[in-house]
This record gives C-alpha cells, structure tokens and sequence, in this order.
C-alpha cells in the first residue's frame, strides 16, 4: 500500500485500518473523522457504507444525528481590529501605504505630463528659432540690396515694442529704416 487517499499517510500500523464494504482500505483518525460529520458513504467512490471491517471484525454502522443549537462564533473584523493593537497598526500601514502609492501614481503622471509639455514647448521654440534665422537672413539680404548701408548705419537706430496679440516683443530698428518706414 502506498499511502491513504485522505490524510496521505505511508505505512501506517495495521491496528489503526478500516475496510469498507465496498473493499476501500483508510485510516482510523480519517474514517472516525468522516463518520462523526455526519457522512455514511465512502469518500473515494460514494457508496453506502453499511459495515467496516477494523481488526478483523466487522462493525455495523449506526449515524444518529444529533442536532444542537450552538451558534458557531463569527469573527467581526472591526472588533478585531479594533481590540488588537498590532493588528490595527498593520492596517494603518496598510492604509499609508496606499495613500502613499496613490499620491506617487498621481506625482509620476504630473511629472509625465509637464515632461511632454515642455518637449512640446522646446520643439515650438525651436520652430520659432528657426523661422527667426531665416527672417534675419532675408532681412539682411534686403539690407545689403540698399548698398549704402554699412555697420555704423546698422548700429544707430530706435527700438520699438510690437504687439502681436499674445506677445510683446520689442525689436530694434535701424535709423534709415525706420526714417523710411514712419516718414521723417
């Protein structure tokens, strides 16, 4: 015999058996068990047991059934919580450390988001960087397409402030230009 098929026991002594009547062997502890909630069938095929053998000799079986009024006791958690200090603080850590991982999802989110943000922002300056060298080139180009113009010209000049709808900018202007522009 290789084990019992409830407990899983190996060799156990031959003194501590039963045999059913339908020929399945089991340990004493597991069939007593068995037979004391109440079942009278065999656990592996579900047969009724009338007789067991144990010890070479046979035993009727007899279940009475005896009902009592005892309530099992239910466990409240809150009353457990609430009357074992150690058991309370652990549930307190557990609480902390949800808050604590909630508030970090929600900082690392933030974080992610104004990263994204300012990739956007730095790619829209960049475009505005770009577009700004190629207007100083054109610029300076129509400079140089006036001829009389040299670094001493370029040099002397007004700054103004130019709205843009968003934005104040202010931008120098050299003088011959803005002479040109505003008529002086």
């Amino acid at each position: 015999m290789n084990s019992f098929t409830i407990c899983m026991k190996e060799n156990i002594n031959n003194n501590n058996i039963y045999t059913t009547d339908c020929n399945h062997i089991f340990c004493k502890d597991c069939l007593d068990d068995w037979f004391q909630r109440g079942n009278n069938s065999c656990p592996l095929c579900r047969s009724e047991i009338n007789t067991y053998s144990y010890k070479d000799e046979k035993y009727k079986l007899i279940i009475h059934k005896i009902e009592n009024n005892i309530t099992t006791n239910r466990i409240n958690i809150n009353d457990l919580i609430n009357n074992n200090i150690i058991i309370r603080n652990i549930v307190r850590q557990n609480i902390r450390l949800r808050l604590y991982g909630f508030f970090m999802t929600i900082l690392f989110l933030y974080i992610m988001n104004s990263y994204f943000y300012s990739l956007q922002n730095i790619n829209l300056l960049k475009n505005d960087l770009d577009n700004c060298n190629l207007n100083n080139t054109h610029l300076k180009n129509n400079l140089n397409a006036y001829g009389d113009l040299d670094e001493s010209n370029l040099n002397q000049g007004r700054y103004l402030s130019m709205f843009n709808g968003e934005l104040v900018r202010r931008c120098f202007y050299p003088s011959k230009f803005y002479n040109i522009c505003f008529n002086k």
